[in-house]
């Protein structure tokens, strides 16, 4: 089982969005990989989105599993799933009233972040995320190192 530790960011700052702080160590016993913001791979983009990857540590068809599966694809925000990898990608909608926090945190404009978003956080006031890093190729699953190669072209001018 991982622990809180060893997950990303968006993870550690931004999956209270969907479900309440402290939860990770209920996902994490069910085997929580990361939270991230896209899947590169993946047939098809989700518009803000959250997607939460689990390596099951029960049976899928276990009443275990199922029970806690049944729980988080009943939330109002669950869109979608997909088996990738041997693992499952659960998919789950920002809300509304979140959206522009989700992307003020993914350009690491964490001053910007309004009194929703430190609420769903469960703190009573803003924390100092100075030092959250944000490194977007650890928070897209199956980012393509292409694209970060040829971002380092267009920037020398060898395109």
């Amino acid at each position: 089982m991982r622990d809180f530790h060893d997950l990303n960011d968006t993870s550690k700052y931004l999956a209270h969005i969907i479900f309440k702080p402290g939860s990770l160590k209920y996902l994490l016993q069910f085997g929580l990989q990361d939270t991230y913001v896209d899947d590169f791979k993946h047939r098809c983009k989700y518009e803000n989105c959250l997607l939460f990857l689990i390596d099951p540590l029960y049976p899928v068809n276990s009443k275990t599993y199922q029970e806690f599966e049944q729980k988080i694809v009943s939330f109002k925000s669950f869109y979608d799933y997909y088996e990738v990898d041997k693992k499952i990608m659960y998919v789950f909608r920002v809300p509304d009233t979140l959206v522009l926090d989700y992307h003020t945190f993914k350009l690491k404009n964490y001053d910007s972040l309004t009194d929703v978003f430190w609420e769903s956080m469960g703190a009573k006031q803003p924390l100092n995320l100075n030092h959250v890093k944000f490194n977007i190729e650890d928070e897209i699953y199956r980012f393509d190192t292409n694209l970060t190669l040829n971002k380092e072209k267009i920037k020398k001018g060898n395109y």
